[in-house]
């Protein structure tokens, strides 16, 4: 396996204070410069937010069961460190800053794919080699082009984001097995599959780093956490870069409670999937949608008149994504209540008549 982190970042401390707080050891706190005189929010908060990570892991553990042992799977769930980010974008931007020099390291990257984090490489200075998906479903890698790009690291994102599908199993594993450098796999929406996530060959790959988000599937995006989950020294590179006090106090309290209550927790995702697939059905039988995919937390589609259905769309105020990371001809549409989606639905059954009149 060649060299992780940056040299700059293995010889550097963290940023800004680690470890546990004074008054946690018995001490007076006499060094963090806070306000004494002031109410709740006088105090900073805990150093690092990774007390929140076994809680997580045990959500996971129910909304992300390993798999069979027959497949690499019926042991401990998930056999990784875990840095807590603000969003899986942060990780996304961590991991580039962590692990990737400026000027000398390169990554390739699928498309259509979360543009963001081409966008970070970029910032980062780090050269971008990009690679379409193949297959009519926008599914199946490159192998062998990928493995003969001169790069550090592979970015992936499944379920892929804007295409709303699953990478083929098969392309993954022959990558995994093949690639001695780092593969980044973005699963934000993985919870939404119904199948075990990447995170679980974690322990067989040293190289595999996977991202997630308890925005999507948790229904907490207003709180904006996320999480890396790697080898200790991948994620402990993560933990070097990461901004002091990344998690407000206020924000890990909220998220530990709604950790905690992992029955809520599987309703959401329940009823999300479960409308999802309603929309997806809904939309297949519109005569003017062409494509319908649905593996991810929205349904993405192709359609035979796209200009006509986003006129609709504006004329009844509804919102979607139009040409997600400049894909022509797709929406990426949002999974709404069943109220909202009637609306959606309705708008683009309009369309279609009027472009036969």
């Amino acid at each position: 396996m060649p060299r992780q982190a940056r040299e700059s970042v293995l010889s550097m401390g963290f940023l800004g204070p680690s470890g546990p707080r004074p008054e946690s050891l018995g001490f007076v706190d006499l060094r963090s410069n806070e306000n004494p005189f002031a109410g709740r929010y006088r105090r900073y908060p805990e150093h690092s937010p990774d007390f929140l990570a076994p809680l997580y892991l045990a959500a996971l553990e129910v909304l992300d069961p390993p798999p069979p042992r027959a497949e690499g799977g019926g042991g401990r769930h998930l056999q990784a460190d875990v840095a807590i980010t603000r969003g899986a974008t942060e990780a996304l931007d961590l991991l580039l800053r962590a692990l990737f020099e400026p000027g000398r390291d390169a990554v390739a990257v699928t498309w259509p794919s979360f543009g963001s984090f081409e966008q970070f490489a970029a910032l980062h200075g780090v050269t971008r080699h990009r690679l379409p998906l193949g297959g009519v479903r926008y599914d199946r890698l490159d192998v062998d082009r990928l493995l003969s790009l001169p790069v550090k690291g592979i970015y992936l994102c499944n379920p892929n984001n804007p295409t709303s599908t699953c990478l083929d199993p098969d392309d993954l594993a022959l990558l995994l097995d093949r690639f001695d450098g780092i593969v980044i796999v973005d699963e934000t929406y993985a919870e939404f599959t119904g199948r075990p996530s990447l995170a679980h060959r974690l322990g067989s790959h040293p190289g595999l780093v996977s991202v997630r988000s308890m925005s999507k599937a948790l229904g907490m995006a207003g709180l904006r956490l996320g999480a890396v989950l790697g080898a200790p020294d991948l994620v402990g590179a993560v933990r070097r870069v990461r901004p002091p006090f990344p998690v407000p106090g206020p924000v890990a309290e909220a998220a530990a409670a709604e950790l905690a209550d992992h029955a809520q927790l599987v309703s959401r995702v329940a009823s999300c999937v479960a409308e999802r697939d309603r929309l997806a059905k809904e939309l297949a039988d519109c005569p003017g949608v062409r494509d319908v995919f649905a593996d991810a937390g929205f349904v993405t589609v192709r359609l035979a008149d796209q200009d006509a259905v986003l006129a609709e769309l504006d004329t009844s105020r509804i919102a979607v994504h139009a040409e997600p990371e400049g894909w022509r001809g797709f929406l990426r549409i949002s999974v709404g209540t069943p109220q909202e989606n009637a609306l959606l639905l309705s708008a683009v059954r309009r369309s279609d008549r009027r472009s036969h009149l």
